[in-house]
């Protein structure tokens, strides 16, 4: 497949980021027989995991050469070091482990687009191709080999299309059959009062016409029957594809919901030491000679504010395709909706902004304390 034309199938569509997610991190010894070799990846992982671990702690101790930290600045800066690595850590090793689920729901994924493709209901892929592998290769010019929890949010959002679909063509299907049904039915009934009173009164010649007409219009309604048969068939296939989805969204959050909330601990805990240097740097200690380090922090926290950013969206995507699904079902059951999740996010995200702040308040406050105590002591 070229890598500008248009995809006919969601496995075109995703193509290159499947290619990507086996050669890079882990899986690149599967790479492109699919045989597990775990050796040969506990090995890499042991490779990539002292490689990382050397190069950080090195230019974290180079970085911090040329400056007298403070006691909570010290602590702060190697829990920042540790945290990272354990998260590139952590990342590697959750892809690696949930492989052969996403294999499912891949496989699965497939299948439902292969079935949905054959009843004639095909989805236009051209705007999750591009703007995928848009992504893609903007990522790899900036990080090079680290895995990211966006390669993965253009799934959800192609599975959550695809369970709104199958939810309006269940619900209009059903609406059609439903008055259609009542129609011939009203029909057939009038039919067969006409048929009785006109046998009794009208001579046989009349009759005659009359039972020919009633045949026709049985055989009519024999099609028409056999029509609803068919689309009934196909109520039932859509119904399959919808528990499908919903089984293959479900192993999906439940595997990227660890990810997600590593993801934004991580992001907390950034913003608090971002902030906290700030202030060290520049209203405490007053210094004036730290363009590389500022540019660095800055650089992180940037990178930080659009991850949130970018959580933030997909979050608010996710909770409007689901309150059109909500709706849906509810029009279809007659419930009532109890729950207002976009309200909920909204909620989240503040919390998360005032934990921060939070944070650094108790961090200031404890290095005042930590400077004016000369029993504490670290050894550098």
């Amino acid at each position: 497949m070229k890598l500008f034309t248009r995809p006919k199938c969601f496995s075109e569509a995703i193509a290159l980021m499947t290619s990507l997610n086996c050669l890079l991190g882990l899986r690149a010894f599967e790479y492109p027989r699919g045989y597990s070799r775990p050796i040969l990846s506990l090995i890499y992982l042991f490779f990539i995991c002292g490689a990382y671990s050397c190069s950080s702690l090195y230019l974290e101790r180079k970085y911090n050469s040329n400056i007298e930290l403070m006691k909570l600045e010290y602590i702060l800066y190697e829990v920042l070091t540790y945290i990272t690595i354990v998260s590139v850590i952590l990342k590697m090793l959750l892809g690696w482990w949930h492989t052969k689920k996403f294999k499912v729901c891949y496989k699965k994924i497939f299948e439902i687009d292969e079935t949905l493709r054959q009843l004639g209901l095909s989805v236009n892929y051209n705007g999750i191709y591009f703007v995928t592998n848009g992504i893609i290769i903007i990522w790899i010019i900036i990080k090079l080999g680290i895995f990211e929890l966006e390669d993965y949010a253009k799934i959800m959002n192609v599975e959550q299309k695809k369970h709104i679909f199958s939810k309006n063509m269940m619900f209009q299907l059903h609406r059609r059959k439903q008055s259609r049904t009542n129609v011939f039915v009203s029909e057939e009934n009038k039919n067969r009062l006409v048929s009785q009173i006109g046998t009794e009164f009208l001579p046989p010649q009349f009759k005659k016409q009359l039972q020919s007409k009633h045949q026709n219009r049985s055989r009519r309604h024999s099609a028409t029957m056999a029509k609803c048969q068919e689309r009934k068939h196909l109520l039932q296939i859509i119904k399959q594809v919808h528990l499908e989805l919903c089984k293959i969204t479900k192993m999906v959050c439940t595997i990227l919901g660890v990810q997600i909330a590593w993801e934004i601990g991580e992001i907390i805990v950034i913003l608090t030491g971002s902030l906290y240097y700030f202030y060290i740097r520049y209203i405490t200690q007053q210094y004036k000679a730290l363009l590389e380090q500022t540019i660095l922090i800055l650089a992180f926290s940037f990178m930080s504010i659009l991850k949130t950013i970018y959580l933030g969206c997909v979050c608010k995507n996710a909770t409007n395709e689901a309150n059109k699904t909500i709706e849906i079902i509810h029009a279809i059951y007659g419930c009532d909706a109890d729950t207002d999740m976009q309200e909920e996010i909204i909620n989240y995200c503040c919390c998360i902004l005032k934990s921060v702040s939070t944070y650094v308040v108790i961090m200031i406050q404890m290095s005042h304390s930590l400077e004016l105590n000369d029993n504490v002591q670290l050894d550098e």
